[in-house]
């Protein structure tokens, strides 16, 4: 025969389940923020370098922030697209080939 239990613990379980879920997904999520952190820094990282080694090697004053630029594309996050129908905002394969054509214009000071 099961013991009897009071009418007050019979959701301890799922309370304390709950409780830890919360708990290991606000870990994970403060996780993942670090993580996007690390990799802010990584490109930060890598335009400075880029930008001081133009610098160094003694590119005109244009070049070096054309090399800045070009290095901190990769964190630039999502293009705007100014007209309608270019491209739909979800479609990675669309946001790649319009970003093709625009680099190049990005490039040369067009834009």
């Amino acid at each position: 025969m099961m013991p009897k239990t009071k009418r007050s613990q019979r959701g301890q379980a799922l309370v304390e389940s709950v409780i830890c879920m919360l708990l290991i997904c606000l870990v994970l999520f403060g996780l993942l923020q670090v993580f996007y952190l690390y990799v802010a820094q990584m490109v930060f990282d890598y335009a400075s370098f880029a930008t001081a080694r133009s610098s160094s090697v003694g590119f005109a004053d244009y070049l070096v922030s054309r090399s800045s630029r070009v290095a901190s594309i990769g964190a630039s996050g999502e293009l705007l697209y100014p007209q309608e129908g270019v491209a739909s905002l979800g479609d990675p394969l669309s946001q790649c080939a319009f970003e093709k054509i625009r680099i190049p214009e990005y490039l040369q000071g067009i834009s």
